[in-house]
This record gives C-alpha cells, structure tokens and sequence, in this order.
C-alpha cells in the first residue's frame, strides 16, 4: 500500500493530503523583508529584486497574481526571472499591474524597463475586423484596451479611425502636404 493511502474503518482505500511543503497563504500586500534598494535597469533585475525583497518565488507570485480560470502559465513568470522573455502582451501587462500593485511599486514601474518601448502591444482583441488591421491599430490603442467597457472601446476605436488612421491631426496634414 501506497504511503499517501490508508484504510478508513469501512476498508475503503482513502488518499491523504498531498506530500511535500504546504503552501505559504496568499497574502495581498505582503511587507517586504528591506526597504531600501537600488533600482536595477533592466525588467529581469527589478523582477528578481522585488521577488527577493518580499521572499518569494515566481511560484508563490504565479499562485497570487492569477485568477481562476486565467491562463498565463507559471512557466512565462520563470522565464521572465530567467531573462529569456519579456511582457509584450495585453494579458502580460496585466500581470505586470497587478504585481506593481501586490509589491507596492508606481504604476508603469516594470513596462518602463522593459527593451523596445515603442513595441506595439499584442493580443489586443478588436472583434470583426482583420488581424493586419488589429496590428495597425495596436500602436494606437492603449494597453488595458481588452479591460475596457465595449462602450469605451468603441469610442476609443472611433477616434483612433478618424483622428489618427484618416490623417485628421494637424501633423497628418503636414505629412500630406510634403
């Protein structure tokens, strides 16, 4: 007999708990261990640096940051500590909010470290309209744009068209004019 199965009176097979270490709780805002640091350049540096002033793992960090039914995988944390990728998602933004907020930090704290910053964000989601049009409109759209009210998007979507697409901005014209 397995060491995780035992017998209950009834002679039923039952499983235990699961072995190793118990997970540590989450806890929303956890206090870091230092205060004081000395802000790194790079995104990769930042990452470790604020999971080592508050003691955690990209595990413990995944397990607070995701939500049921979210799928940005554990492994996408690792390789960002590892420096083999980088955010460049919506979705990915997203989790980069939501550990600025859980650690404390200013807003934009780790995009701002981030190499390519002109990069147009991916996986913006503009339904009935075409991929290349979705990457043309990326540039333009801001990176909570899948989180928006369908309202808001709309008139974001407007605008963008007919200001920005259309040539309607008084630096449109120049370029026309030229």
């Amino acid at each position: 007999m397995s060491s995780t199965m035992r017998r209950t009176n009834d002679d039923e097979l039952r499983t235990s708990s699961k072995r190793g270490r118990k997970a540590r709780p989450i806890i929303e805002h956890p206090t870091p261990a230092f205060a004081e640091w000395v802000d790194p350049p790079t995104f990769r540096e930042a990452l470790v640096l604020h999971l080592r002033r508050f003691s955690e793992s990209y595990y413990q960090l995944h397990r607070s940051i995701i939500w049921p039914g979210e799928k940005l995988d554990r492994a996408t944390l690792q390789s960002w500590t590892e420096g083999r990728r980088t955010p460049a998602s919506a979705a990915s933004f997203e989790m980069l909010t939501r550990i600025e907020q859980r650690y404390g930090l200013p807003s934009g704290y780790f995009k701002a470290k981030l190499p390519n910053p002109a990069r147009a964000v991916s996986g913006l989601m503009v339904k009935g309209m075409p991929r290349a049009e979705q990457r043309r409109l990326a540039w333009h759209l801001p990176d909570d744009f899948n989180s928006r009210p369908l309202k808001e998007q709309a008139k974001i979507l407007d605008w963008v068209q007919n200001v920005v697409i259309s040539g309607a901005t008084e630096y449109r014209r120049f370029q026309h004019r030229r």
